[in-house]
């Protein structure tokens, strides 16, 4: 390599000197071949110019005032940072200049001046490419010595853990729970983990032939056991049963074979199944017996996963009336409707354990006729081959549901009666109470009103007192048309009425006839419609005559409030399906949907007037309900109210 190929490493030369005519001259030689010179003429500042700047190369004349260029050299040797600097003495007078000395304070080379640029060059040059060839050479032990401690350290590692899987090894083979040993091929052990040695030595068979242990034989295996091309020893799985211990052993033989097909070991793998075969025998006998209970269950039983029936028992047939063949495989929530309850249930069943304890809930069974009943459902859960099926209990309750509901009705009409029979003595003893001195006010207020009417003239004070005279007369009669209806209404409740065949027809034409004046008065017609078909009902008349009664008065009081010159009341019955049906429109005004929830209720009243309180059409629905019909409040298509009551009959 010559100077110039050098020169472009751009390698840094220090020159120290005093003479700074020589600096120059030298500075200047170096820059110009490519190098990158520093220089410094104080020798004691040149100890930490080398630190600083760490030059490839110093240039250091011999002959320094002060620290002189020996001594310098042998403070940069010392310095663990400019230790490896070359340094290359510069001298006047080489009969002077004590070579032994430069070399022994640690210079590679020197120059005597005046010097030949060449010579300075070459010699630089050389120093240069010794100091880059050892810094090479350096970094290529540094690399190869750690590419060293590397792999040494990988080895130590690989050591430590194949040390660490041996001993994983060997941990996980004495904690396998089976019994497992290593064979050479003819029945000799060569090694057992724990629970291997444990039967081994129960057997006193210690390192002796396997066989004797695990076979309960005293032969050794057939040869064709020990054979490579016996396709069942690459993973034969036997069974024997050890009648001394009364245990049964599975034995796994698996073979190892060298390159050549030689057996090297036979693994063996025993695992006590005696556990495993009782189980296997109870769950046969559990099955059984299973089979038994399903089939002759007087109860439905159903076998199902993921809504798709998997098995039926008879009786679930005859409660659905499908075939057997006809359910399989059909999605039991077409046999079982589901509503919010239901769903509820459901889902909280699925979070049941194969061993909770079930729990019943009821639900609506559909027949294949399309017909609903009423069932009881106990789910549960079992497993078959690790697959978990729902087992569903069906049960009709239908019956129980009837009589559960006849006797929900009857206490509830207990309670009422007894209810309904204390409020009657009550309002009894309260209405005697009351009606006495209200008497004797109706009395004396109406003499009072009865001489007012005598007189020729009234006078500003007498007519004031004559009107409040009447609000108090008036008063008086709805307190009495209040207690007189409260009387009527707990009478009805805590009576028991006879009922007998009537005919509602011949009930309407008497109410019509006995209600005709009074609509006339009030410029209402009244249309009746009555079919001639309609068959006797189970009822009582004067019951009858007060339903029709108080909802053609609402009608009347709904009407005389409006202003229309067309004022009707239509009656008509008609009869289909076995039910009865009678309706009394008016086309007075509308209800909003807000009060038809409530216009049945007690004291509930949509009229502003102070004769109504509430309690007619309380009553209808009262003794509707007493002969086993039906009524609810509609708008009509005649922008009023229509009464729609219907009777069942049986």
């Amino acid at each position: 390599m010559d100077s110039k190929e050098y020169a472009h490493n751009k390698a840094t030369i220090l020159i120290v000197d005093d003479d700074l005519i020589n600096i120059e001259v030298i500075f200047n030689l170096l820059e110009l071949h490519g190098y990158r010179a520093y220089t410094i003429n104080e020798s004691v500042k040149a100890l930490s110019e080398a630190e600083k700047v760490i030059p490839d190369l110093i240039l250091i004349d011999a002959i320094l005032p002060g620290l002189d260029g020996f001594e310098l050299c042998r403070e940069l040797k010392k310095n663990t940072i400019t230790c490896d600097i070359p340094v290359i003495f510069m001298s006047e007078v080489i009969e002077t200049f004590d070579k032994i000395k430069a070399f022994e304070v640690g210079c590679v080379d020197y120059i005597i001046k005046p010097f030949i640029e060449q010579e300075l060059l070459s010699r630089v040059q050389a120093q240069i490419k010794l100091s880059f060839s050892r810094k090479n050479l350096e970094e290529k032990v540094k690399e190869r010595t750690n590419a060293l401690v590397h792999e040494i350290e990988d080895k130590k590692e690989v050591e430590h853990s194949l040390a660490q899987a041996k001993k994983d090894w060997v941990s996980a083979f004495d904690s396998i729970p089976d019994m497992i040993t290593i064979n050479d091929g003819e029945c000799n052990i060569l090694a057992a983990n724990i629970n291997a040695q444990f039967l081994l030595k129960a057997k006193g068979a210690v390192a002796t032939k396997g066989y004797n242990v695990f076979h309960n034989n005293n032969k050794p295996p057939e040869p064709s056991i020990v054979n490579k091309t016996d396709i069942s020893l690459q993973n034969s799985v036997n069974e024997f049963y050890v009648k001394s211990d009364d245990k049964y052993y599975e034995v796994r033989e698996i073979p190892r074979f060298d390159t050549n097909g030689e057996i090297i070991n036979i693994i063996q793998i025993v695992r006590d199944v005696t556990e495993k075969k009782v189980n296997e025998q109870n769950l046969i006998n559990s099955e059984t017996q299973f089979r038994q209970i399903f089939e002759n269950s007087r109860d439905g039983m159903v076998i199902f996963r993921d809504n798709t029936i998997v098995l039926v028992n008879p009786e679930y047939c005859v409660l659905f009336g499908y075939t057997s063949e006809e359910i399989i495989n059909k999605p039991l929530s077409d046999m079982i409707t589901s509503n919010n309850e239901t769903n509820f249930q459901i889902k909280e069943h699925n979070k049941i354990s194969v061993k909770s304890v079930p729990k019943s809930y009821e639900s609506i069974g559909l027949k294949k006729d399309g017909t609903f009943f009423s069932i009881e459902i106990t789910p549960s859960q079992y497993m078959l081959d690790n697959v978990i099926y729902e087992l569903y209990i069906i049960r009709d309750i239908t019956e129980r549901k009837k009589l559960e509901s006849e006797k929900i009705e009857r206490e509830k009409s207990l309670l009422q009666s007894q209810k309904l029979a204390s409020l009657s003595s009550l309002s009894s003893a309260i209405a005697h109470e009351i009606r006495q001195p209200l008497l004797l006010i109706k009395m004396v207020v109406d003499t009072i009103i009865l001489r007012f009417n005598k007189k020729d003239e009234l006078d500003l004070f007498d007519k004031k007192n004559f009107k409040n005279l009447k609000v108090l007369s008036s008063g008086v009669e709805r307190i009495n048309s209040i207690i007189s209806n409260m009387q009527r209404l707990f009478k009805f409740t805590n009576e028991k009425c006879i009922l007998i065949d009537q005919s509602l027809n011949e009930v309407i034409d008497n109410v019509a006839s006995a209600y005709q004046e009074k609509l006339i008065n009030c410029s209402i017609s009244l249309q009746l419609s009555l079919d001639s078909t309609i068959p006797l009902i189970k009822g009582n008349e004067v019951l009858l005559i007060q339903v029709i009664s108080n909802i053609l008065d609402n009608s009347i009081d709904s009407l005389i409030h409006i202003d229309k010159p067309d004022k009707k009341i239509c009656i008509s019955t008609t009869f289909s399906s076995n039910k009865i049906e009678l309706l009394i429109g008016d086309n007075g005004v509308e209800i909003s949907s807000e009060s038809i929830k409530k216009v049945f209720d007690p004291l509930y009243t949509t009229k502003s007037n102070n004769q109504n309180i509430g309690i007619g059409l309380f009553l209808v629905y009262n003794i509707v309900k007493s002969l086993n019909g039906s009524v609810e409040a509609i708008n009509n298509d005649m922008n009023g109210t229509t009464f729609k009551i219907v009777f069942e009959i049986q």
